[in-house]
C-alpha cells in the first residue's frame, strides 16, 4: 500500500513540474542556417523562370509577391554582419497601396498554423529614390519606422496564419533575427494523461491487492 501511495505522489510531483512548462516554444530565425547560407544571392521572384519565390528555414516559408527578395550575407549596407533578407518591390507604390495585402514578404509556418510574431529586425539596405529617412514599413497593417541602421521592433502579432512585411518601392528593406512563437502541447494535455495513468493503476494494483487477500481467507 506504501508503495503505491509513493508512485502516485511521484504521478502527482511530475504533473506540477509540467505545469511550468511555457506553452509557446520561441523560434529565432536569422538566415544564418545551412539552408539560407546555400541560397544568398539567389533572387526569389515568380517572374524569373526557374527560381522560386520562396525560401524555407526554420519551420517557416517567406514568400515573395510583387518584388525581389533575397538572401543577402553581411556585406549589404546598413548589415548587422550576419545574413539577412531583403526585399525590392517592383511593383509601383501607385499600382497597390502600401501596406496592401499582396506585395512584400509574406511569413507563414510551413504545413500551416498560428504562430506569434513577437519582434523584427529591420534596415533599409538600399535607397533608389526618394532616399530621405526614416520610411514607414507594414507589419500586418501596423507601421515599423526604419532608418539606415539594423533595429530591433517589437510587433507581438499573435495568432496569425500569416504576417506580410510590405513597404515603399523606393528603398530595399532587410530584415533579420525574426522571433516567433509557435504553440506546443498544452500542459494540461500531459497532467490529465498522467493522472489517468496514475489513476489506472493503482485502480488495477488494489483490484489484485483484494483478490490476493481474498484467496488467503
Amino acid at each position: 500500500m506504501k508503495n503505491l501511495i509513493h508512485k502516485f505522489m511521484a504521478v502527482i510531483g511530475i504533473t506540477a513540474t509540467l505545469i511550468s512548462i511555457p506553452s509557446q516554444a520561441n523560434t529565432v530565425i536569422t538566415f544564418d542556417d545551412p539552408a539560407s547560407n546555400a541560397e544568398v544571392g539567389l533572387l526569389f521572384d515568380s517572374m524569373v523562370p526557374g527560381r522560386g519565390f520562396s525560401h524555407f528555414t526554420d519551420g517557416f516559408i517567406f514568400t515573395s509577391r510583387g518584388g525581389f527578395m533575397t538572401i543577402q550575407d553581411g556585406s549589404i549596407p546598413n548589415s548587422n554582419g550576419t545574413n539577412s533578407l531583403t526585399f525590392n518591390s517592383w511593383i509601383p507604390d501607385s499600382w497597390i497601396p502600401v501596406g496592401g495585402p499582396y506585395t512584400g514578404v509574406h511569413i507563414t509556418r510551413t504545413g500551416g498554423g498560428v504562430f506569434d510574431l513577437i519582434s523584427i529586425d529591420m534596415t533599409i539596405s538600399e535607397c533608389f529614390y526618394d532616399c530621405s529617412t526614416p520610411k514607414t514599413i507594414f507589419a500586418n497593417g501596423s507601421p515599423i519606422v526604419i532608418t539606415e541602421g539594423m533595429r530591433t521592433f517589437t510587433l507581438e502579432l499573435t495568432d496569425v496564419s500569416e504576417v506580410t512585411i510590405s513597404g515603399s518601392s523606393s528603398i530595399r528593406w532587410a530584415l533579420d533575427n525574426v522571433v516567433a512563437a509557435v504553440p506546443v502541447p498544452e500542459p494540461r494535455t500531459y497532467i490529465m494523461l498522467l493522472i489517468g495513468l496514475g489513476l489506472i493503476g493503482f485502480t488495477v494494483r488494489r483490484k489484485k491487492s483484494t483478490a490476493c487477500m481474498a484467496t488467503h481467507i
